[in-house]
């Protein structure tokens, strides 16, 4: 197996062990909490990817972009990119924790009717965005020196099992509620404390406080990168940051409703998991390949990323989808019947954007970065008035139609423009068969007769696609990297 591929797979393992303990969370706040409470922790983390990313000022992307360039110029000893973008960094984070306070009255005026719980843990986003902005910018760090399965293990691990820990402490009457959340706005600080040693050790990240010749030349350059992306990328993390913020502020059922869209984005999440871990590993690469103009290269991760990440998706999706009925079984007190249709609204636009591959990633480190920047900008400028108008109209129907238009505008948008551009596009003949396998394998589960035991069902209908999806792509092969994973589990299998 390949560095790349071994380095694929233990990302993967360590992203969804993450995610299996994310469910127990999940399910533990659930049961121990309320709909509201519950509603209130999944709105504090969405707005703190808008406030982490705004106080980064671009930072990471200037690190994904320029790191390279830094690290083959200047080497460790003389690298000042470090010390610049940390210092950046804390200069975005001050402006955050300025504009929180000054937007305060604004903040209870909009949420005090339906959500007043929010405005009474408000100030938790504080230490939640200073922590969070760390997380950030190490894990861009390690990326780039391909210290990427350890950065992937801690940061989707530890900041999860700080959560099981303090939802159980809360659970068995060992902490009050005051303390729990209190607890739960400082859980990125294992995450921090760990990716400091991944970083700063063993020829790690060095500070060099003096500012490069190269940076004296390259300033108006980074400058310009770095204002364009960031722009972008803070716009890219709006939409569905806000969706839970504008529930919570309009819907009559405020962080209840918050709640449900929020239980759908974690389903959600897991299907876009593998992007995550692909990005990740693939991200140094396509960099590196760009700088040496190896576009064949790119063609092949491309295309690759692709079908791999739709077999994948499609996979988790429907699986998930056919039994999202047991949420209800489990949480009888409180109101998810509109759980599937969210979930699967979003679902179909992320498993779109899954079949477009590394299409984002090329684009943004290519020459023709700009028009990354003019596209998702447009897009998503034009789509905050519609998500408005859209949840104000239906909270959460309203929600997931604004998602999938959202998901589906932006990559077809950056199809074209890389289609174009580079002369490049992820799809093979395969990507039908894969489709046409998905779907049919999906009819067949979700058709078959309902069983009374919700669980005995569960297991029926899983296991009834899981065997039809399975046999069929490895009797199809639309991808050599996955028969191959399965040649070798069935080869281990029969061993035994």
């Amino acid at each position: 197996m390949g560095q790349v591929r071994k380095q694929g797979v233990l990302s993967l393992i360590f992203i969804y062990a993450g995610f299996a303990i994310g469910a127990v969370n999940t399910y533990l706040f659930n049961f121990f909490l309320t709909q509201e409470q519950y509603g209130l922790t999944a709105v504090l983390s969405n707005l703190l990817s808008v406030t982490a990313s705004f106080a980064t000022l671009g930072s990471a992307l200037t690190i994904y972009r320029f790191f390279p360039i830094y690290n083959h110029h200047l080497g460790r000893e003389k690298n000042d990119l470090p010390f610049l973008t940390i210092a950046a960094s804390i200069i975005g984070l001050s402006l955050v924790l300025v504009s929180l306070f000054l937007f305060k009255d604004l903040i209870v005026r909009k949420f005090s009717e339906n959500s007043p719980l929010f405005v009474e843990r408000f100030y938790l986003l504080v230490p939640l965005t200073i922590t969070f902005l760390s997380v950030i910018l190490f894990e861009a760090y390690a990326f780039l020196m391909k210290r990427t399965v350890a950065s992937n293990m801690v940061k989707e691990i530890s900041f999860r099992l700080f959560q099981l820990i303090i939802v159980l402490l809360y659970g068995y009457d060992k902490i009050s509620i005051d303390t729990f959340f209190v607890l739960f706005s400082l859980m990125y600080v294992p995450t921090v404390l760990i990716m400091l040693w991944i970083n700063f050790s063993k020829d790690g990240i060095k500070i060099n406080f003096k500012i490069s010749k190269l940076t004296k030349r390259l300033y108006k350059v980074v400058l310009n990168y770095t204002a364009f992306h960031f722009s972008g990328a803070l716009l890219l993390v709006l939409p569905m940051a806000l969706n839970s913020i504008i529930i919570a502020s309009v819907s009559p059922n405020g962080l209840n409703d918050a709640a449900v869209y929020v239980l759908a984005r974690f389903f959600v999440s897991v299907i876009e998991a593998p992007l995550r871990g692909v990005t990740g590993i693939y991200i140094a690469t396509i960099s590196e390949s760009f700088h040496k103009r190896d576009f064949l290269r790119i063609d092949r991760m491309y295309k690759k990323t692709s079908i791999n990440l739709l077999l994948i998706g499609i996979a988790l999706f429907v699986l998930m989808y056919i039994n999202i009925p047991i949420v209800d079984t489990l949480f009888v007190d409180k109101d998810y019947s509109n759980l599937a249709l969210v979930f699967g609204l979003i679902g179909i636009g992320k498993l779109f954007e899954l079949s477009m591959g590394l299409n984002n990633a090329i684009l943004y480190l290519s020459k023709f970065w700009k028009v990354e920047f003019f596209i998702s900008s447009s897009v998503i400028i034009l789509s905050i008035p519609v998500n408005y108008l859209l949840i104000k109209w239906s909270p959460l129907l309203g929600v997931g139609i604004a998602e999938v238009l959202l998901i589906f505008f932006l990559g077809i948008s950056r199809f074209i423009a890389v289609k174009k551009l580079l002369k490049l596009q992820p799809y093979t003949i395969k990507t039908i068969g894969v489709l046409l396998i998905g779907i049919t394998c999906f009819l067949i589960a979700q058709l078959l007769p309902r069983v009374s035991n919700i669980y005995l069902d569960f297991i029926i209908r899983s296991s009834v696609f899981g065997i039809l999806y399975l046999v069929a792509i490895w009797t199809y092969r639309p991808s050599p990297d996955l028969h191959e994973l399965l040649d070798k589990i069935l080869i281990k299998f029969k061993k035994k």
